[in-house]
């Protein structure tokens, strides 16, 4: 075995089927794939990024090219949005976008704090997280409704999730 600097989705997808192609690093690739799992969702591939510097271009885009109708990339992380790899890779993984693929984010809100204090925040983040990446728009903006119902996430933080579903419901339409 050797160290592989782009770690494939493991599972027997259909890659004509794939219309989402999720790209992380760390364990929160863990997350994701349990939450497609559960899910069922076999539009959705997962690929691990395992080196993030000297960034690994050429194997990225031989991956991303095994899902040629994927019309998103993703990239998500757990930690928050200002604090993870989002800004220092954002524009490599521009780069790698072909035709009319957008390339979207699936995180934490910005935060002063890596961490939000309360274990409830925590799990109500990560769901967020979660839908972000395996589930439609629609069904993101729900998980978030309810956890503003619940208390777990106040309005404030929920705005900036649904200014990034509102921009995906703007890309798609057109």
């Amino acid at each position: 075995s050797s160290f592989k600097p782009v770690i494939g989705d493991t599972t027997d997808l259909d890659a004509k089927k794939v219309k989402r192609v999720v790209v992380c690093a760390g364990q929160v690739y863990y997350d994701l794939f349990n939450a497609r799992k559960e899910a069922g969702n076999d539009e959705v591939a997962i690929v691990r990024l395992e080196q993030l510097y000297p960034f690994p271009t050429e194997q990225l885009a031989a991956e991303l090219a095994k899902y040629p109708h994927a019309r998103e990339l993703m990239w998500a992380q757990e930690e928050p949005k200002n604090q993870g790899a989002w800004y220092q890779i954002r524009h490599r993984l521009e780069k790698l976008l072909s035709g009319k693929q957008t390339l979207q984010f699936a995180g934490r809100p910005s935060s002063a704090s890596p961490a939000v204090g309360y274990m409830s925040k925590h799990v109500a983040q990560l769901k967020a997280l979660l839908a972000d990446a395996m589930e439609s728009t629609q069904g993101a903006l729900t998980e978030l409704a309810q956890a503003i119902e619940s208390g777990a996430v106040t309005s404030t933080e929920a705005l900036s999730g649904e200014v990034r579903m509102l921009e995906t419901l703007i890309q798609q339409m057109s």
